[in-house]
């Protein structure tokens, strides 16, 4: 999947982004608001990892969708 369809469709993908990550928060999501970037920012925090591995986390998790 693409990260455009993603984005497209990013209400519903909040339930799968949560399945994967549950420290995030439903507030996290709503900001992340379908940005990559902001996504990798709030994975990186949450789980205190540096930038690459939380990208690499996300891309990860988009091949798998």
């Amino acid at each position: 999947m693409t990260w455009d369809r993603v984005s497209a469709n990013w209400r519903t993908m909040m339930r799968k982004v949560q399945q994967r990550w549950g420290r995030l928060s439903d507030s996290d999501l709503v900001n992340v608001a379908g940005r990559f970037d902001a996504l990798v920012r709030q994975v990186q925090d949450r789980y205190a990892l540096d930038r690459r591995q939380a990208e690499r986390q996300v891309q990860g998790w988009l091949q798998r969708l």
